[in-house]
């Protein structure tokens, strides 16, 4: 063993902090994709180019006015909603087109997947009320 292993809650924390990485990597494509579309003189959502803006500029230190921080929370609340409606839907996808083979194990006859969906669905349930 190379190392100690992560207990559940270090790997969700670990897995939230990817998770973060990933989105402000395509945060920060998207608003560079758009800053080349409108400099190029195409028409670019601009609510959007300054919610991404923000995102940009939070990230880099830099200070928020109030409504600046509030649009920024807005903003990254609806995204990780979206993000969480969009796993839930492939996830849905995904098993549709599984065999029970593949959801149970030959011999154990248990469910391979160490974390079931219900409370996954409550956790991104209770996450969206708490907003």
């Amino acid at each position: 063993s190379l190392g100690e292993e992560l207990s559940n809650s270090e790997l969700h924390d670990l897995n939230f902090i990817l998770q973060q990485r990933e989105r402000f990597q395509r945060h920060t494509k998207e608003y560079n994709d758009l800053l080349d579309h409108q400099e190029a003189g195409n028409t670019v959502d601009q609510r959007r180019l300054y919610l991404l803006e923000l995102v940009v500029r939070n990230r880099l230190g830099e200070s928020l006015t109030p409504s600046e921080l509030h649009d920024l929370h807005q903003f990254e609340a609806s995204e990780e909603e979206r993000e969480n409606w969009e796993i839930l839907k492939s996830q849905e996808a995904s098993a549709e087109n599984v065999s029970p083979d593949w959801i149970f194990g030959h011999q154990s006859g248990t469910l391979l997947s160490d974390q079931p969906l219900t409370p996954l669905l409550e956790e991104v349930d209770e996450e969206i009320h708490s907003q």
